[in-house]
């Protein structure tokens, strides 16, 4: 009787063994449910945040695909509207453009009012400032400088700066 006792209580001891883990690892899955359900509320409470503040996105009633529906056309209302955008961006650009030609060819005309005047100006200027025994002259080249020549060395003076260049 004391060896079947004794195996009893073995069997007993093994068995508080098992129930104890098992109530451990009970205890463990419960505490993991609690954390998830509390993540899992979290997230519930975030997205309902989410499509309250977004409510033209993000459709609740997708009964028949009406929320697709509703998506589809917000998709389409943006399209438009950055198509028009993208239209109006290069009609600002042509206007630009057409606007910068027309300064910069008023510009050049300009330049050659000026030239066409100075020339003149300055070779007589010139002839009276050294008389009329010195005869100097300016000469434009093709490129907007002006060159001081005398008449006298003037193809020296021409082929020496067009030999520098």
């Amino acid at each position: 009787m004391m060896a079947r006792l004794m195996e009893l209580d073995t069997d007993l001891a093994r068995e508080r063994k098992i129930l104890d883990s098992k109530s451990m690892q009970v205890n463990q899955l419960e505490a993991e449910r609690l954390e998830r359900s509390e993540e899992r509320n979290a997230l519930e409470t975030e997205l309902k945040d989410f499509e309250e503040k977004n409510r033209d996105v993000v459709t609740r009633d997708t009964k028949g695909g009406k929320g697709l529906a509703d998506l589809k056309r917000i998709y389409a209302e943006q399209i438009q509207s950055i198509t028009r955008q993208r239209d109006e961006e290069r009609e600002r650009g042509k206007k630009t453009d057409l606007k910068y030609r027309m300064a910069k060819k008023k510009l050049e005309q300009q330049y050659l009012d000026a030239r066409e005047k100075f020339v003149p100006d300055f070779n007589s200027l010139a002839k009276l400032f050294l008389g009329p025994s010195r005869s100097l002259f300016l000469r434009t080249v093709p490129e907007p400088r002006c060159i001081l020549i005398r008449q006298k060395a003037a193809w020296t003076s021409l082929t020496k700066h067009r030999r520098d260049r």
